[in-house]
């Protein structure tokens, strides 16, 4: 049998209207069927903001013009009460509304039941409380069930604590959980009640309950002890959350895959929210800087932008939050924490949820700082290179396969009345077309066969005197370490 609805009268102050709708929006699925309005309020919830003056002048207008009704704080987490021990302890209920939370409905309407109990044990004998109590204990759409605090004998269970649990009213009652084989821990239900202190009862403890068939139940558990008919009774509420369990569960392999991929990766892979928060910084980050995921999730980008040198990286996030593809010049990064340094490459993608809206940017950082450090080799080697060549007296230069000059000392690009820095990286037919020079074109391709290629030559020069330059040389293949040929001297 499926557990029935029920219906009161709320009135609800001091909320958003956004607030308001999802407060209604989880207590109609729950069966309350609330009805919006003051006159005659079963419940009042009560989210506005207060100060220290204002709470009794409060608590005693309700008590006046809703002298039966239940009075619940449940204040939104962005407007907390700065002494909520006080607050709540002149409020039927209390409880903070944190909407970012999967679980705050269920703990709403937990909270609603309990202090509508609470309340009915103080007034057991009036005709409203007896209505009210069977409308939140019975009809209620959450497993609820009244025991006797010594034994655990169940004295009455709700449909929706059959339903869950898939026993017939008879088999419960009389029986306790011991007999019924609920906890699979045997002394799960005795350390809740013995241990548990009486003034502040248990709420919302995530334990696990056996069904009639074996079926285990993850449920929020909340207990309190309640007079019913002049004894005192153990009141136990669970929220069934085993297919939020089940999501949680599905959700962290599916990270605990993603998170296996990206750590076998070769390459840096950073993703940032919208906020450009650190979201995922996986082993090759780690093994970078030195940072391990724990110290940088959930930090703000800036943070170690400052560590950053070669490029405006800042302005590469955001344009990528706007849909545009950028790669970064080379950075160099140093992190003063770790002492570790060295030169990256970075893409900046959009990075977009299933609809297409961009929801942060995703980061593929490559290691460059061997090449780096092979440049600056290269670049020092050249600069050696250059000082020698430019102490020898004759003409010397080096052509690459392309016919472009490498490198030329000083006294071979001053024949040509330019400098080193000019002809390097030039085709020689730019700078000898029309000389004599140009005849020496198909000298270089012969060497470039693997010939050595002497000359004798006459040439004119506009800018020496005599204006006839008189040249003897060779031209000789340049061979790299594989002996294939790659240039010519």
């Amino acid at each position: 049998m499926e557990p029935q609805s029920s219906s009161f009268q709320f009135f609800c102050t001091g909320y958003l209207s956004s607030e308001f709708n999802l407060i209604r929006d989880h207590l109609i699925p729950a069966g309350m069927n609330p009805i919006f309005q003051g006159e005659g309020a079963d419940i009042i919830l009560d989210g506005g903001a207060i100060t220290p003056g204002d709470i009794i002048e409060k608590i005693h207008n309700y008590r006046l013009n809703y002298s039966n009704a239940v009075v619940i704080r449940s204040v939104p987490m962005e407007r907390n009460d700065k002494n909520p021990h006080m607050v709540s302890s002149l409020f039927d209920g209390y409880i903070i509304l944190d909407f970012t939370s999967s679980v705050w409905g269920e703990n709403l309407i937990s909270t609603i039941n309990q202090a509508l109990l609470s309340r009915h044990s103080l007034r057991t004998s009036s005709g409203s409380g007896e209505r009210v109590y069977q409308q939140i204990f019975y009809a209620n759409a959450i497993p609820m069930a009244l025991s006797t605090t010594e034994s655990g004998l169940f004295v009455e269970v709700n449909d929706a604590f059959l339903y869950t649990l898939g026993y017939s009213r008879e088999e419960v009652i009389g029986k306790t959980s011991l007999e019924l084989n609920l906890f699979p821990e045997y002394e799960t239900r005795n350390e809740e009640v013995i241990q548990g202190n009486p003034h502040h009862p248990s709420r919302n403890r995530e334990l696990i309950v056996r069904s009639k068939n074996g079926r285990l139940i993850t449920g929020l558990f909340s207990l309190d002890r309640i007079m019913r008919d002049g004894r005192e009774m153990l009141l136990t509420t669970m929220n069934d959350i085993s297919p939020l369990k089940e999501v949680e569960g599905k959700l962290r392999a599916r990270n605990r895959f993603i998170h296996d991929i990206l750590s076998c990766v070769n390459e840096g892979i950073i993703v940032y929210d919208h906020e450009l928060r650190y979201r995922i910084w996986n082993r090759y980050m780690e093994d970078l800087t030195g940072l391990t995921a724990t110290e940088i999730i959930g930090r703000d980008s800036n943070e170690l932008i400052k560590n950053l040198k070669g490029d405006d990286v800042a302005f590469l996030l955001s344009r990528a939050l706007t849909g545009i593809t950028s790669r970064s010049a080379d950075i160099r990064f140093h992190i003063p924490q770790t002492g570790r340094s060295g030169w990256i490459s970075v893409n900046y993608t959009p990075y977009r949820d299933t609809s297409g809206t961009i929801i942060g940017v995703i980061a593929s950082v490559r290691d460059i700082s061997e090449r780096k450090k092979a440049d600056d080799e290269i670049e020092t080697n050249k600069r050696l290179l250059r000082s020698i060549i430019d102490t020898v007296p004759i003409w010397l230069a080096c052509f690459d396969t392309a016919g472009k000059i490498l490198i030329a000392n000083y006294a071979f690009s001053s024949g040509f009345g330019r400098s080193p820095e000019d002809l390097e990286g030039r085709s020689c037919d730019e700078f000898s077309m029309g000389t004599r020079f140009e005849c020496h074109m198909s000298l270089i391709d012969r060497a470039l066969t693997g010939r050595e290629v002497p000359f004798d030559e006459e040439i004119d020069s506009s800018i020496s005197s005599p204006k006839k330059v008189y040249l003897r040389g060779r031209y000789s293949p340049l061979k790299g370490i594989d002996g294939r040929i790659t240039g010519v001297v």
